[in-house]
């Protein structure tokens, strides 16, 4: 059998996934190469523990040349190009050809997309972000804390109100709560709207009990720095703040949105729910740069547990078609 090269774009939870499966898998005549504008791989679940002080950046990040002693080969490089036309990769250390290509970039935060975000909000969802926060919540004496979600959707749902509550608890435990109040404003109606109906219901009864407000359906229009307040549509009364920790817009990735993957998509990557095929042959994507719908319509909450899943699923099927067989594994959106 003639080796063929399997090529992984992204280094996130996905994308590392898919190539360790890819490797385990298959024969050592087959490449796998993994691509990443990062040297080492963050692992984003564990950074609401640095934003309160219990973990550090060395705790939740490794080299991804580690993965070399697997036999994987990765490459850091900014991806500039997705050819899929002639199956090639344009990086900024030269082109890169594939047999089979694993897309798992993840998205972008858009903390320009609203006016005042950027200069006001500390990124729940930026490793140096949450460093930042860190070192606000230690100085911080009392007033109001506001957690604001830009848009909707967003990556790992639950994230935000993890915040609000890890919060709570270390305010708790430094003796100032009373001095503190803790407020979450969301575009959502509803906490975890594409959860079941009794884990929002106990998610509302746990912010009362911690006096965590929750105020829904706010869109956000700008930030007012001067005046430190967050302005909303609709006439909706602004919300003051003296610390503002923020989830900003997510938009895919500007090498996914300028390729042939996501045309006609808003820029996301429709694949196929149970596959992740892209329906351009031998290209697969996975994680957060996908755009699935559930069978209710709505959009497939992104976390860290998809993209492991579909990442697993993807890389059997390659495997199976590889050696011949049926392509028979498929993500059923369901938990562990």
């Amino acid at each position: 059998m003639t080796g063929k090269r399997f090529l992984v774009l992204g280094g996130g939870i996905g994308g590392l996934v898919a190539a360790n499966e890819l490797r385990r898998q298959l024969g050592q005549e087959h490449e796998v190469a993994l691509v990443d504008r990062r040297d080492r791989h963050l692992w984003q679940s564990s950074m609401p523990w640095v934003m309160i002080g219990t973990r550090t950046e060395s705790q939740i990040t490794r080299r991804l040349t580690l993965l070399n002693k697997k036999g994987i080969n990765t490459i850091k490089a900014e991806i500039e190009q997705i050819d899929i036309a002639n199956k090639k990769v344009v990086t900024s250390v030269g082109t890169l050809l594939y047999d089979y290509l694993v897309v798992s970039l993840g998205v972008e935060m858009a903390t320009n997309a609203v006016p005042g975000f950027k200069e006001a909000a500390l990124n729940y969802y930026d490793l140096d972000g949450v460093a930042r926060i860190n070192r606000a919540i230690r100085r911080f004496r009392g007033g109001r804390v506001v957690i604001l979600i830009a848009s909707h959707p967003y990556k790992c749902p639950v994230a935000p109100y993890e915040a609000a509550f890890l919060l709570d608890a270390y305010f708790r435990g430094r003796k100032i709560r009373k001095r503190v109040s803790i407020e979450l404003v969301t575009p959502e109606t509803q906490p975890l709207p594409v959860h079941p109906d009794f884990m929002r219901l106990r998610f509302m009864r746990l912010m009362r009990k911690r006096r965590i407000k929750f105020t829904p359906d706010s869109h956000v229009e700008s930030v007012d720095t001067k005046n430190r307040r967050i302005l909303l549509k609709n006439n909706f009364p602004a919300v003051p703040y003296d610390l503002l920790i923020g989830v900003p817009p997510h938009r895919p990735p500007a090498v996914v949105r300028n390729s042939q993957l996501s045309k006609g998509t808003q820029g996301w990557i429709p694949v196929d729910r149970h596959t992740m095929w892209t329906k351009y042959d031998d290209v697969y994507a996975i994680g957060d740069v996908t755009r699935i719908k559930t069978p209710l319509g709505e959009v497939f909450p992104w976390s860290g547990f998809a993209a492991e899943s579909q990442a697993k699923v993807v890389a059997a099927n390659l495997v199976s078609a590889l050696k011949g067989e049926r392509m028979g594994r498929r993500f059923s959106g369901t938990g562990p």
